[in-house]
């Protein structure tokens, strides 16, 4: 008898909570090889299905969730493994979706945040705003703090963000020397900084398949009193692959004009972070559009 294969599909909302039970969804599985595995639309949020595991390399499946009114959502490659359960979170984001931020009022803010932030009139704007660029520096500052360095996290080496420098898909601050050393031989690889307007070096973190953070020293700037700073540009791609990246991000940007949407980032680097059992819980979430409420 061959081995099979035991998959738990959960699909989560852009709340991070499990989309209420019996909601149906439909769900899709294939691989690259065989192609369509299952397909079937089923009551959820979670959804147990059985495959057949062929130890020939090839299983490793793509999960696709599609929810009318709502739209789709994927993830992949998952490993399946024999005669075992494999979990496949996924999170699916409405079409209107509406940054909502009760989460992330200054006084609830840690301590650590609020020291780099620093400027609470100006966090507050953006916070009423409910700005992309506020969603964008909380995507980058939770990451930074999930990253270790020596058993420091490499949050705890940021010092001051530049307000005038906080875009919808980047900001800059100025960062303590100490980190740069760790940049180079840590979890990071040398990227080209050529994308980034002044940098000199960059620097890409390669955990993730998605959503990863990246670092572009200005090293030529410096700061007015402190020479123990250097300014960085904080960024998180959607691709880890540099061709995907340019092809599916940096090119249809540059021809749209638009920037990388901080709501993709956080579906990705929450589903990522799943698959490698890591939390990634900004202080915002993503809900259905309320009527009558301005969207973003």
């Amino acid at each position: 008898m061959s081995d099979a294969a035991h998959l738990m599909i959960n699909v989560y909302s852009g709340e991070r909570q499990l989309f209420p039970q019996g909601t149906e969804f439909l769900i899709t599985i294939s691989d690259l090889k065989r192609g369509q595995r299952f397909r079937g639309t089923r009551p959820g949020p979670t959804f147990p299905v059985n495959l057949p595991f062929h130890n020939d390399g090839t299983d490793q499946v793509n999960v696709v969730v599609f929810r009318d009114g709502i739209g789709q959502t994927a993830l992949g490659p998952v490993k399946l493994r024999p005669n075992a359960w494999v979990t496949a979170d996924l999170m699916l984001l409405p079409k209107a979706g509406e940054l909502n931020f009760a989460q992330s009022t200054w006084r609830t803010l840690p301590e650590n945040l609020r020291a780099f932030f620093r400027e609470e009139d100006k966090y507050g704007q953006l916070l009423e705003l409910k700005e992309q660029r506020l969603a964008t520096l909380l995507n980058v500052v939770t990451a930074a703090q999930l990253i270790d360095f020596e058993g420091r996290s490499a949050f705890s080496y940021f010092e001051e963000l530049v307000w005038g420098k906080l875009m919808p898909d980047r900001f800059l601050g100025w960062v303590d020397r100490a980190l740069v050393p760790l940049l180079e031989k840590g979890p990071f690889k040398p990227s080209p900084a050529g994308l980034h307007a002044g940098a000199t070096r960059t620097f890409k973190q390669r955990q993730f398949p998605f959503s990863n953070i990246q670092f572009s020293l200005h090293e030529n700037d410096h700061h007015p009193t402190r020479a123990d700073l250097v300014l960085v540009e904080f960024d998180m791609d959607l691709y880890q692959d540099l061709l995907l990246h340019g092809m599916l991000e940096v090119l249809p940007n540059h021809l749209s004009g638009g920037k990388t949407d901080p709501r993709m980032v956080y579906m990705l680097r929450w589903m990522a972070g799943k698959q490698q059992g890591q939390d990634f819980a900004p202080p915002y979430t993503i809900r259905r559009e309320v009527a009558g409420a301005a969207g973003v």
